[in-house]
């Protein structure tokens, strides 16, 4: 401990002198004292305890331990460059194949690549090597009326087509055939071949001029109409989205050419039912064998 004076004048019992005091506590970090040591130890034991509480702090809280990078700095480095590796297996540093690898392997098999897939599909919903599809619906009850297919080509053509319909909470599948004569502009031996369904219908062929042929089934309740399976015959055009127009009309232009009732196919209902009715009949009491002839 030290004292000293401050230069002024000399002290009196009504001006007293003030002494300032200083003091300060020195150790000698040359020397390997025990006192020094423990002050050491304690600090890094305190340090090391405030790491592992930063470390427990994350790991309450969720922190997975490739984030901890503040408390281990030397984990964190270690875990994402483990991440990095994986990735790099997966290509080809472990024996993976690549993409172009494995492309390489299918062409010379004779395969198709993915590229390759979509070269020879692009553009085929338009022609005549995949068949499109067409549809119509539409959420109105009608009780008269009639849906109006349009056939979009006045050339000649030989034409089949399926026409699926649901209205009134069932459906009905009705095949289309027809020949656009170019003898007399018009449709030749049309036919509409019903081939399921639940409910007598009807179809209606007819044209708005020359050529100009159209197929027409009567409207019903929330109905939804598609086109599909189209095949051409020996006189062919072009099976495009184009080739058909499906519109609501309340009543038919043009000329009618041929207006056919259908009556629903025969289901396995109706055949179970026939079937009881034959039995009985063969059983009742009044049925008997008769002679034939003389």
């Amino acid at each position: 401990m030290g004292f000293f004076y401050i230069d002024g004048a000399p002290g009196s019992s009504s001006s007293p002198l003030y002494w300032y005091v200083s003091y300060a506590t020195i150790f000698d970090i040359t020397e390997t004292d025990g006192y020094v040591k423990s002050i050491s130890n304690a600090l890094s034991v305190a340090n090391s305890k405030l790491t592992q509480a930063q470390v427990d702090a994350r790991v309450v809280a969720g922190v997975p331990a490739w984030a901890r990078a503040s408390a281990k700095p030397t984990y964190a480095y270690t875990e994402i460059t483990g991440r990095i590796t994986k990735v790099s297996e997966l290509t080809n540093d472990s024996g993976y194949q690549t993409s172009s690898q494995v492309n390489t392997i299918i062409n010379g098999k004779g395969f198709a690549t993915t590229s390759a897939l979509n070269s020879g599909l692009a553009g085929k919903a338009d022609s005549s090597d995949v068949s499109p599809r067409w549809h119509f619906s539409e959420n109105v009850q009608r009780r008269s009326g009639y849906y109006k297919i349009k056939i979009n080509s006045t050339a000649s053509w030989m034409l089949a087509f399926t026409v699926r319909i649901y209205a009134s909470y069932r459906t009905r599948d009705i095949l289309i055939c027809g020949y656009n004569y170019p003898e007399t502009k018009s449709w030749h031996d049309p036919r509409a071949i019903y081939k399921s369904g639940e409910a007598d219908t009807s179809v209606i062929f007819g044209k708005d001029g020359n050529n100009d042929l159209w197929v027409a089934i009567p409207a019903n309740d929330y109905t939804g109409l598609g086109i599909f399976d189209v095949t051409n015959g020996y006189a062919q055009i072009s099976i495009a989205k184009s080739l058909f127009t499906i519109t609501y009309v309340t009543s038919l232009s043009g000329t009618v050419v041929s207006n056919q009732a259908l009556s629903r196919p025969v289901s396995p209902a109706d055949r179970s039912s026939l079937q009881t009715s034959i039995n009985a009949k063969l059983n009742s009491s009044d049925f008997t064998f008769g002679k034939i002839g003389g």
